[in-house]
């Protein structure tokens, strides 16, 4: 693609200028038609309108030609169109030069008698025509850059983002293996836990490790929440009771990787001080009008949380990788419900292939 720094005359391709080229001096050749039948008939109508045309197309091939070289990229603004001009008219000037002599030796009788008149009839007729030509021409060279322009913008956002969203991940990956430790450290004195933690942290991490995409199957993050709540329940046993109940429809939807876990990680950071014991923790996720909207809620009290924790750059992460991947109509939203904190996300549904029917586990 060529680079929207380089003036107007370079970003029209040899195929485009000749599809342009052939496609406007059909259409002239059709209006000369008409112009003429209509309003200056003549006897050898064809022979007047092919002599025109070529001249024209020609011409116009020239103009190209010196819109194409290098000297004349080089032009900015006004002394751009300053040469523009020039080689308008010099061009204009080179056809009449051209017909004169061939129009008195051929004996074509279309002009007058006077040679000043007929130098002038043919010099404006054919500086007319090329200024007509050249209005269309940059017309077209301006759409060409207004839409490069543009892609290059786009471009140049979505490279910014893609380097924002793998710094998100890359402090998403470190931020959950801190809190992973955290929960062995805490389980130290039970052998069996750290055993069952040490094993569902290589489960996920594995998961983890697997190639993604920008965008995945809301199922396929259910199947980690498997591991990690295998992981966390190895340190509360008995004082976890928790429940996923997802709808078929949200199975297909596509969601940022690692969608749920930073809400699960403030779940079991503050349920239990908040709360109490047992830690109740409730995920469900539907479909409705095309919308998926994915609640998680644990019992407690909402604490705001702060970045020296790491639990408020998890939320801010993903409201921003929400943000950056499906736009400002993702929302997330944290609210308290008497002896619950409830964090809800509503995103665009995007369908990908089958899942399996609805999920109700306890988890």
């Amino acid at each position: 693609m060529h680079s929207v720094s380089q003036t107007a005359g370079s970003r029209l391709s040899q195929r485009g200028f000749w599809i342009f080229q052939i496609t406007y001096w059909l259409v002239s050749s059709v209006s000369l038609i008409f112009m003429i039948k209509n309003y200056h008939p003549v006897d050898d109508l064809f022979w007047v309108v092919v002599r025109r045309i070529l001249t024209g197309f020609f011409l116009t091939w020239l103009l190209h030609w010196i819109y194409q070289h290098p000297f004349m990229l080089g032009r900015k603004g006004a002394d751009k169109w300053l040469w523009v001009s020039l080689a308008t008219v010099a061009l204009s000037l080179l056809g009449t030069l051209f017909w004169l002599p061939l129009i008195h030796w051929l004996k074509i009788p279309e002009l007058s008698s006077s040679a000043l008149s007929q130098f002038l009839s043919l010099t404006v007729a054919r500086l007319f025509s090329l200024l007509i030509w050249n209005a269309v021409y940059f017309g077209i060279e301006g759409l060409i850059a207004s839409y490069a322009l543009k892609q290059e913008a786009t471009e140049a956002v979505m490279a910014s983002q893609t380097s924002e969203l793998k710094q998100l991940q890359a402090q998403l990956h470190p931020h959950f293996l801190f809190n992973a430790l955290n929960t062995i450290k805490a389980s130290k004195d039970d052998p069996q836990a750290v055993e069952e933690i040490t094993q569902n942290l290589a489960d996920l991490l594995r998961f983890s490790l697997t190639d993604s995409k920008s965008l995945e199957p809301l199922g396929r993050e259910i199947e980690a929440l498997d591991s990690y709540i295998g992981l966390q329940r190895a340190r509360f046993r008995d004082d976890l009771d928790c429940s996923i109940e997802v709808s078929p429809a949200a199975l297909r939807v596509r969601v940022p990787p690692m969608l749920l876990q930073p809400l699960l990680e403030n779940a079991f950071k503050f349920g239990p001080k908040t709360g109490g014991m047992p830690l109740r923790l409730v995920i469900k996720a539907l479909v409705t009008d095309s919308w998926l909207t994915i609640s998680v809620a644990n019992s407690g009290r909402w604490v705001e949380p702060s970045k020296s924790d790491g639990l408020g750059t998890g939320l801010a992460n993903l409201r921003r990788r929400l943000v950056l991947l499906l736009g400002e109509q993702a929302t997330m939203e944290v609210r308290g419900e008497s002896d619950w904190v409830v964090v809800s996300i509503r995103i665009p549904q995007v369908q990908v292939s089958p899942t399996p029917n609805a999920q109700k586990l306890p988890c």
